[in-house]
């Protein structure tokens, strides 16, 4: 079941997210990234910059649905990205997916 309201408060994604030399993330959040010509720190200024709109929903996982997925949708130099994060092994946040998004 996909919700309306985030599972994770945004202040706690922005907490989590605010170091670049200790960046939670996959391999294929990182690929994304650089695939978009931002490092580190360009990826905590987007998470940094995340508002309420920018919410897209919470989803899911596909492994188990019992852990949510909260997805946003910011534009960053006139770029739609996908953000995507959810809880690793030991409850602390991860971003999964940083990538453009694809309409």
């Amino acid at each position: 079941m996909r919700g309306r309201t985030p599972r994770y408060s945004l202040a706690r994604i922005k907490a989590a997210f605010a170091d670049a030399a200790r960046l939670n993330r996959t391999m294929s959040a990182a690929e994304g990234a650089e695939e978009l010509g931002m490092d580190e720190q360009a990826v905590v200024d987007v998470i940094a910059s995340l508002t309420a709109e920018d919410f897209e929903k919470s989803m899911p996982s596909d492994r188990d649905p019992a852990i949510r997925q909260d997805v946003y949708k910011p534009v960053v130099d006139s770029r739609e990205l996908y953000v995507k994060f959810t809880l690793d092994a030991q409850g602390g946040l991860l971003l999964i997916s940083f990538k453009e998004n694809e309409p």
